[in-house]
Parts: C-alpha cells; structure tokens; sequence
C-alpha cells in the first residue's frame, strides 16, 4: 500500500473528511513498511533454520508488537480522546472479533507484556486480552503477537497489509458515527 492508496476516496467517501487521515495515516503505513524490512529478515532466518526460533519469534512479537501499537495511536487519534465503546466494535472480522478489537488488545498486550506473570494466575484484564487473541484465532501458548501476525496479514509476515484493515475499520466507523450523530439529532429534535 503506498500513501497515496492510504488517501484514495473509498466508495462512501468522495473526499478525506478528517485531518488524521492526512496526517497520521500515512505516516503509519511508512512505519509498518519500515518494519517490515526487517520482519521479512527475521522471517527468511527463521524459515531457514538458521537462528535461535526462541530469539526469533521474540524479536518477531517485539516489531509485530510495535507496528500494531502504532496502528492503535492512529486509531485513537481517528476516534478522538474520549473512547467509545463501540468504536473497536465495527469494521471487518478475525476470527469471532473485529480486527479493531484485536488490533487494540495486542497492542495493549505489546506495551504491558512485561507485567504478565510467567507462571501463575493472570489478572481479569491480562484474562480477556487472552480471550481476544484465543477468539481471533491464536491457538499457540507462546510468541502470540508474532502468530497474530499470520492472522492479521494475508502476506503473514508483513505489517503493511494491516493498514488496509484500518481503511476498513475506518469506513466503517465513519459510518456507525455518522448513523449515530444523526440519532442524536433526532432525539434532541424530539425533546426540543
């Protein structure tokens, strides 16, 4: 996906409606292109049997992890400051969830992995990011967000193609808020 793909009008929108997709979206998918240089590096090595796969994968989850960080700060800024709940709940589907959802909870997971505890009972939020990803299809017990990968990317080992999930998500969102805008109008015509 090139940014000029990233800025093309969708059917639903004849114009760029909101300035975050000027701005920070092309800015993510150079990032995810970035990394996936070497993403792809540590995928030929780990096809090849030629490294540590323990190290591998490791390195793997840590750019995965990075690159869908950086799509939840697109999201939040697309969203705007006040998260809805609603808002991840739209857009296309992986597995029983929406890719926002999973996108979100393993970027979540990315930044926090750090207080998950290596043997022992996990905390109730620690529980449901695991739901998310077991929902979306992650069946392995280690390295998810490097196996997220092959769920999110037809390419399974590139980030870019993530972004044209976002321009799904984003479609659909602008539609659910605009429905949603439009019910509030009309409540507001009914009482006023």
């Amino acid at each position: 996906m090139t940014t000029d793909d990233a800025l093309r009008p969708t059917e639903d929108q004849n114009v760029i409606t909101h300035w975050v997709d000027i701005y920070f979206f092309p800015v993510l998918v150079g990032r995810l292109v970035d990394l996936d240089r070497p993403l792809g590096l540590l995928f030929d090595e780990l096809s090849a049997r030629r490294g540590d796969p323990d190290f591998l994968l490791e390195e793997i989850s840590d750019l995965v992890g990075e690159g869908l960080h950086r799509c939840q700060l697109y999201m939040r800024e697309r969203i705007g400051r006040r998260l809805r709940t609603n808002a991840l709940q739209c857009g296309p589907r992986v597995g029983a969830r929406y890719v926002a959802e999973v996108i979100w909870a393993a970027a979540n997971y990315w930044k926090h992995q750090a207080e998950w505890p290596v043997v022992g009972r996990l905390s109730k939020q620690q529980e449901s990011t695991l739901k998310v990803f077991r929902d979306a299809g992650i069946t392995e017990d280690e390295y998810w967000l490097a196996h997220l990968l092959h769920v999110l990317s037809p390419e399974h080992t590139a980030l870019a193609p993530v972004a044209d999930q976002l321009l799904l998500w984003r479609d659909a969102f602008d539609r659910e808020s605009e429905i949603g805008r439009r019910r509030s109008e009309r409540r507001r015509r009914k009482r006023g």
